[in-house]
């Protein structure tokens, strides 16, 4: 079996979890042990998540997101590979994961560390930063900056931004 790095992830770490008693679904921060994270290849220090409606459904038990209770959301985590069982992921690379089951049926991004399949994970390019490859997989976020940058630098053309229409 191929391993890289040490363990260094810690024992007890923070999170966002939701969990259902009866029919209502709550959500809090909590402290989740290590043991608790899902089997995978590569362990992530999660630096960014971002929140979308899926999130928010699973966040308020709406619409048969989560499959399991008690439950971390957040379907996308881009942060610094802190365990890795994959010869192509090196501990200490820069990475994203978003999609497949994430948030979903495995643990997300509202956590200190997720730990996935190799096969999810993406290397961030050298030319962006952490921040940068997060807001660019979550579609809000480069329209309101596109936005924001031609409003910035007065343009007099209007710009259509999702369902909003914005005119400098």
């Amino acid at each position: 079996m191929y391993w890289q790095g040490e363990a260094i992830v810690q024992e007890t770490f923070a999170a966002y979890v939701v969990d259902k008693q009866a029919d209502r679904v709550e959500g809090e921060i909590t402290t989740l042990s290590a043991a608790q994270l899902p089997a995978g290849e590569v362990t992530i220090a999660v630096a960014y998540s971002s929140l979308n409606y899926k999130d928010a459904l699973a966040a308020t038990g709406q619409g048969g997101i989560v499959r399991h209770y008690p439950h971390v959301p957040g379907i996308d985590a881009a942060g610094t590979v802190v365990e890795s069982r994959s010869p192509a992921i090196a501990v200490g690379e820069r990475v994203l994961v978003t999609g497949y089951d994430l948030g979903v049926g495995t643990f997300g991004g509202y956590a200190a560390y997720v730990r996935v399949p190799a096969a999810w994970v993406v290397c961030i390019p050298a030319t962006l930063t952490t921040f940068e490859a997060m807001a660019a997989v979550n579609p809000a976020v480069p329209r309101a900056m596109a936005s924001n940058v031609l409003i910035v630098a007065g343009s007099r053309t209007t710009q259509a931004a999702g369902t909003r229409t914005y005119s400098a």
